[in-house]
């Protein structure tokens, strides 16, 4: 979704939101294209992701101007 599609909307609490990502051997870390309100939500689909995958799994806080990545959740 555009930012200023959001802002049409008058969504202030769309940012920051949370996603999952997971560790591919060829191209690095892929998003899972699911959009997260709290972090304890993405925690519960992180570890969802890392049984399904058996990869390593991390959480990225997205912000309205970056992406944040935090330490990998599992290896």
């Amino acid at each position: 979704m555009r930012i200023s599609e959001i802002d049409a909307r008058h969504r202030p609490d769309y940012f920051p939101y949370y996603k999952v990502q997971w560790r591919d051997g060829l191209t690095g870390w892929r998003d899972v294209q699911k959009r997260h309100a709290t972090r304890a939500d993405a925690v519960v689909a992180a570890d969802s992701v890392a049984r399904r995958r058996r990869a390593p799994v991390r959480l990225m806080m997205i912000h309205r101007d970056r992406r944040v990545a935090e330490a990998p959740l599992s290896s």
